[in-house]
């Protein structure tokens, strides 16, 4: 069974998270039994208020871009997506456009269980049907749209 680290050991620090992602790669051997895993895409904007305001994909900062500017973005891209998105346009988009380390993998994070991602995230997965495209959510992290797979 993957135990998560007290809360307050994954916000303290980047390593303290990185130690907990190692783990459930680690430990993680399937569905838990009880457990609804998800999986999606999705496609990151940072700005200014995230909590690492640096682009994976340029190593830029993003501490100049304000959280009007990267909602702006992000409801242009879902405007040339369109309401009919596939995952492959959406893939493209994310490796385009995304400031998350998996822009490499079109926004690709695999499968998750509950609790493995920050909950706002998680939530705006949950609340996506499988194949469709979310409205934007506002993570730690920052500005998201997520493509739900699975």
């Amino acid at each position: 069974m993957i135990r998560r680290p007290p809360r307050s050991t994954l916000s303290s620090s980047s390593a303290a998270s990185d130690v907990y992602k190692r783990q459930v790669s680690t430990q993680s051997t399937g569905n838990t039994v009880g457990i609804m895993s998800m999986a999606c895409r999705h496609l990151l904007i940072k700005y200014s208020g995230s909590r690492n305001p640096v682009s994976r994909r340029t190593g830029q900062s993003t501490s100049n871009v304000s959280a009007e500017a990267a909602e702006a973005e992000l409801n242009e891209i879902i405007r040339k997506l369109g309401p009919e998105c596939t995952e492959e346009a959406f893939a493209q988009a994310a490796l385009a456009r995304s400031d998350c380390g998996s822009f490499a993998n079109g926004g690709d994070l695999g499968t998750f269980n509950p609790g493995e991602m920050q909950s706002q995230f998680e939530e705006g997965t949950k609340e996506t049907p499988v194949g469709a495209m979310s409205p934007i959510v506002l993570s730690d992290s920052g500005y998201h749209i997520i493509f739900r797979t699975a």
